[in-house]
């Protein structure tokens, strides 16, 4: 992907979403994202689906997002978020925004998260969580670590 001009992001994004069903190394297909560029990345998104491209929690879940609840699989991965941040330790969502005001997630959203409006955040890992997570996978499924 990185040997085509970033001129031509669209072809870029398609040789990602051609390579797609061959990715072994699921952990690394963020680097072929990266090098798609910013239009490219949001073709590959729009051909292959936030939720598959979202594939285990453990290395594409740092960062920011905004999701529109509203959309099946954006309200899946407020869900899956949700989930991590109740047992990694630490503060994992922060500077938080609904419907574009600052906002501090209730704990009612473990539950029942509303099915519209749009949230923004940033997940953020403490550095033990992440060499954890790296090293064996997610953090709720190591032995004698989860809370």
């Amino acid at each position: 992907v990185e040997l085509f001009s970033l001129d031509w992001q669209g072809l870029r994004a398609e040789v990602a979403v051609m390579c797609w069903p061959k990715v072994i190394d699921w952990r690394s297909f963020y680097w072929v994202l990266h090098h798609v560029g910013a239009n490219g990345r949001e073709e590959v998104i729009r051909r292959i689906g936030l939720a598959n491209l979202f594939f285990d929690g453990v290395s594409t879940a740092v960062g920011f997002w905004r999701l529109n609840l509203a959309h099946p699989e954006e309200y899946f991965l407020m869900q899956e978020f949700l989930h991590l941040a109740a047992v990694e330790p630490g503060d994992n969502i922060v500077e938080c925004e609904y419907q574009g005001s600052i906002f501090d997630i209730p704990p009612i959203w473990l539950d029942q998260v509303p099915r519209d409006g749009v949230v923004s955040f940033f997940y953020c890992r403490e550095q033990e969580v992440i060499e954890k997570v790296l090293a064996d996978g997610a953090w709720d499924h190591l032995p004698g670590l989860s809370d």
